[in-house]
Parts: structure tokens; C-alpha cells; sequence
């Protein structure tokens, strides 16, 4: 059996692991953009969290479809 981590450096540990995957996002995201026609991309609004991480402001339901970060809707 393992120790059990306080609930604090667990929620730590899953907030820089949500961080890391956002930056890998941002970064596939920014390299698509980049292989658009300059005709065809978009300047999007930027914001930052409470980590320091700069990520574009995308509508979430574009991309995973039936997912919403709405609380009032969760089961």
C-alpha cells in the first residue's frame, strides 16, 4: 500500500499536469496556425492563469463535441 498525498499536493500535482498538457496543446495548436494561409488565420484573445501559462481562449465545445464546462449542466 502507498502513503496517501494531503488532498493539497495531489490537487498540486494535477493542476501542473493539466498546466503541461495545456502548453503541449497551445504549442500544436500554434504550429497548425502557422501552416494556415496567412489569408485564413485568426488573431484569438490570449489569457493567462494563475500558473503563469499563456493559452489561446478557444470555444471548448468546437473541440471535444458534447463536453461543456457549463457546471449547471454536469449529471
Amino acid at each position: 500500500m502507498g502513503t496517501t498525498l494531503p488532498r493539497e499536493i495531489e490537487y498540486a500535482k494535477c493542476s501542473a499536469n493539466l498546466d503541461t498538457q495545456l502548453q503541449a496543446v497551445n504549442t500544436i495548436i500554434a504550429a497548425l496556425e502557422l501552416q494556415r494561409p496567412s489569408s485564413q488565420r485568426q488573431e484569438e484573445p490570449t489569457r493567462s492563469s494563475a500558473q503563469g501559462t499563456t493559452g489561446s481562449v478557444r470555444d471548448l465545445d468546437r473541440v471535444a463535441p458534447g463536453m461543456s464546462m457549463d457546471p449547471s449542466t454536469e449529471d
